[in-house]
């Protein structure tokens, strides 16, 4: 069984500290986690520092390996990391993006794996019909979407998202959280998700951290982390938790505290 555990890490730009010992709990293989808060509370840092793009201090343990000790090449065997700001389109085709990156991550077996592969993960993101598109073509939303899958395409043990809805329609949001739900569980992944909305949160994750000014102020099973109580705290509003017609969890916002 995949186990995961960041920290306590500590970062600072300059004089300004922006991560505070944060940690996570143990996390466990097929398990999502969301990573919550207000707008400049470090949640993306956080994921940047455990993803290697920038160095915070404290250790990141994946099955008994310190990430944070490993090289970008070796890293990229256990880890998948896929930012909010997507780079520029190239002059390739998706299906040319998604297997450079099975590559890139050392998973190559082959020219027909790599294909069966690659036309997997297109398929269950809904997007098989992108495939021969090129990527200067496509749009914000059908970018990220491609972003996710050269994520998954490398089966990674560990998956860092960072706001992988934010470009999404509705029904997209809807199709990538279910998505990552089943590969995470099939996978037997760690996936770690940058998320703007708590309902999102609520309705897809097993576990949830919420942070604010580079602390954590609640972390564990989601439905105990996004409450009336700690949104208030953490994002200064009043809120309510509803039952759908469905029986999921929503979020009510009625105003500011």
């Amino acid at each position: 069984m995949t186990e995961f555990q960041a920290g306590p890490l500590s970062l600072s730009f300059g004089r300004k500290q922006v991560l505070h010992e944060v940690r996570t709990e143990v996390l466990r293989g097929g398990t999502m986690t969301a990573l919550l808060g207000p707008n400049g509370s470090g949640k993306s840092t956080f994921l940047r520092a455990v993803a290697g793009v920038i160095r915070a201090n404290g250790p990141i343990m994946l099955d008994g390996m310190n990430l944070a000790r490993m090289s970008v090449q070796e890293k990229a065997r256990y880890c998948a990391y896929m930012p909010q700001l997507l780079p520029p389109p190239v002059r390739m085709s998706v299906v040319e993006v998604v297997l450079l990156s099975l590559r890139l991550g050392g998973n190559y077996a082959g020219a027909s794996a790599a294909m069966e592969r690659v036309d997997a993960v297109l398929a269950s993101l809904g997007i098989m019909h992108l495939a021969d598109a090129m990527m200067g073509e496509l749009s914000g939303g059908q970018r990220q979407m491609i972003g996710l899958a050269q994520a998954l395409v490398r089966s990674p043990k560990l998956l860092l998202l960072d706001e992988p809805l934010s470009a999404l329609d509705p029904r997209y949001q809807f199709i990538v959280m279910d998505a990552l739900k089943r590969e995470t569980v099939l996978r037997n992944m760690v996936t770690l998700v940058v998320l703007h909305d708590p309902a999102v949160a609520l309705r897809q994750v097993d576990s949830a951290m919420m942070l604010r000014t580079g602390r954590v102020i609640a972390a564990g099973v989601v439905e105990d982390i996004v409450t009336p109580e700690i949104m208030a705290e953490a994002y200064g509003v009043r809120a309510r938790i509803e039952r759908g017609s469905d029986g999921a969890a929503m979020v009510s916002v009625e105003g500011v505290v």
